[in-house]
């Protein structure tokens, strides 16, 4: 079975909505609030630093988000994450499945997004466990990065980007 990857863009945010994008030098986070003003779904990136791989790879740390914003978080954070080192990867340890739908369909969009193939040293003990499906073994494996900040400027275009360094 093949999961449908639902992605809200910039132009689903209610009009008192918005996207933080906070950048530091130890993450990079994009976030936003549903209508009560409560934070509703985040994607946050750490920078690491592994041996055979070049330097600038953040990893993510966390995810979680409602209503099919969740994609458009990922975007923001690679696009971020492009800007400021090489390449945005899973977490090195687990992927959910809805999780690992938004790398497969980062992978399967080799227009706009750019897949970087790990060292093994970074997956192949992961890779065998039983309990993870063959799109989160997948997922696992790969880097992503794009050239141009399409989710970012389209934001900023309609006014919904709040930027903020910590």
């Amino acid at each position: 079975m093949t999961n449908i990857l639902v992605m809200k863009g910039p132009g689903d945010l209610t009009t008192t909505q918005s996207i933080t994008l906070v950048q530091n030098a130890r993450c990079i986070r994009a976030s936003y609030a549903d209508t009560s003003n409560r934070i509703a779904g985040t994607v946050v990136a750490y920078p690491h630093t592994y041996e055979n791989v070049p330097e600038g790879l953040w990893v993510c740390g966390g995810a979680h988000a409602t209503d099919g914003y969740g994609p458009m978080l990922y975007h923001a954070v690679m696009e971020q994450v492009s800007t400021a080192g090489w390449a945005f990867c899973s977490d090195r340890g687990a992927v959910s499945t809805e999780a690992a739908a938004v790398w497969a369909a980062f992978k399967a969009d080799p227009i706009n997004v750019q897949s970087h193939i790990l060292p093994q040293s970074l997956w192949r003990n992961l890779v065998t466990n039983d309990r993870l499906t063959e799109e989160q073994k997948e997922a696992l494996k790969y880097a992503y990065s794009k050239e141009r900040q399409v989710v970012l400027n389209e934001l900023r275009r309609l006014g919904k980007l709040v930027t903020a360094g910590t």
